[in-house]
């Protein structure tokens, strides 16, 4: 028989399982829509990295708080299309803000100022584009992270 600290773990696990692998889904059916997309020229007129902040209370010490950054790569290009011009800053459909600085400066470095680009235009709606087309890495990682601990944790519920 298990003893109940076993059995609220792997319900944890299989809970947390379920997030990540839901979220990871979603991301990658996001990058997905964006396979059929038409490309178009277009040119970078800017890059930089989206900083936000969050707060966490620090539930051992009422009092104290602590702060965490996450960074968001933004690409900004211009594009036409049926000679009407239009400007977007989505770099991949279903990216994630990241929590190290690093990672996210290594997406942007690829993109220069003044770069020609193939630019993925959604068909529906031109206002809506990418740089790059399909999920990105991050969503395959959240998805198989997420199945993982769903298994784990059921097998041990």
């Amino acid at each position: 028989m298990q003893n109940s600290v076993t059995r609220d773990n792997a319900l944890f696990a299989v809970t947390l399982g379920a997030f990540f692998a839901l979220s990871g889904a979603y991301k990658l059916w996001q990058g997905y829509g964006t396979t059929g997309w038409s490309p178009a020229q277009g040119k970078i007129t800017g890059n930089f990295l989206f900083e936000t902040e969050e707060e966490h209370e620090d539930e051992d010490q009422s009092m104290r708080t602590t702060w965490h950054s996450f960074y968001q790569p933004r690409v900004m290009y211009s594009y036409s299309v049926r000679g009407k011009e239009y400007e977007c800053d989505c770099l991949q459909e279903g990216l994630f803000r990241l929590p190290f600085k690093f990672l996210a400066q290594k997406r942007v470095e690829d993109y220069r100022v003044g770069q020609t680009v193939t630019v993925y235009v959604s068909p529906r709606n031109p206002t809506q584009a990418v740089l790059r087309r399909g999920p990105p890495v991050d969503a395959y990682v959240l998805f198989v992270s997420g199945i993982i601990l769903l298994l784990l944790g059921w097998k041990f519920w």
